[in-house]
């Protein structure tokens, strides 16, 4: 297990999701339009392409993204977050990342040093060609958004708590969460704000 705690999935994800090398310009990283510091959301009023040009896209929060089941009310056939990913990752109307899966495996390749044993610790079946010096690991598109959607999956508290992380969570925010665990499962409207509890 990686030291941040995240499942080595997650730990890849984080690299990816950080990365301007998964822009074709490589001016950006997922966490420019979905900074964590920020809710995983931004400051933008209109998000930017890959240009620099103001496009008509309102960058959605991935704060709790692993619960969602629609991702984008503009296209409400996306209810996949993989399929959701994929989007801005390869759109070129207009050009957020700008991306196509050859340039990715490119950029990875050419990152063997960093990337090589994140893959191989994510994806065990590719830890022989990761110590085999001629063979590169798996740098799939399935493979680079599979981490991607482990990491955003563990964008918030509760998720860390419910998949085992729980430690370093304050026992306040353990019993909210139970709480809130037994309102939700009653169907009754939640919200957790400042330190209240509503059902």
């Amino acid at each position: 297990m990686p030291s941040s705690g995240l499942s080595p999935q997650a730990e890849l994800g984080r690299y990816l999701f950080n990365d301007v090398r998964l822009s074709r310009e490589g001016n950006r990283s997922c966490a420019l339009c979905h900074a964590p510091d920020l809710g995983w959301t931004n400051r933008f009023s209109r998000t930017p392409d890959i240009h620099g040009q103001a496009t008509a896209l309102n960058t959605p929060a991935l704060l709790n993204v692993a619960d969602y089941d629609l991702f984008m009310q503009a296209t409400p056939g996306l209810t996949a977050l993989a399929t959701t990913i994929a989007v801005p990752l390869f759109s070129h109307a207009p050009e957020e990342m700008g991306m196509t899966p050859d340039l990715i495996k490119e950029r990875l390749t050419d990152s063997q040093s960093l990337y090589a044993p994140l893959f191989a610790a994510a994806f065990p079946a590719d830890e022989i060609a990761a110590q085999n010096e001629t063979t590169t690991p798996d740098y799939s598109v399935d493979n680079v958004i599979a981490a991607l959607v482990a990491y955003v999956s563990t964008s918030v508290r509760r998720t860390r708590l419910i998949t085992g992380f729980g430690r370093a969570i304050s026992l306040h925010y353990r019993f909210l969460s139970n709480v809130g665990w037994r309102c939700s499962s009653q169907n009754v409207l939640l919200a957790v704000s400042a330190m209240v509890v509503r059902c």
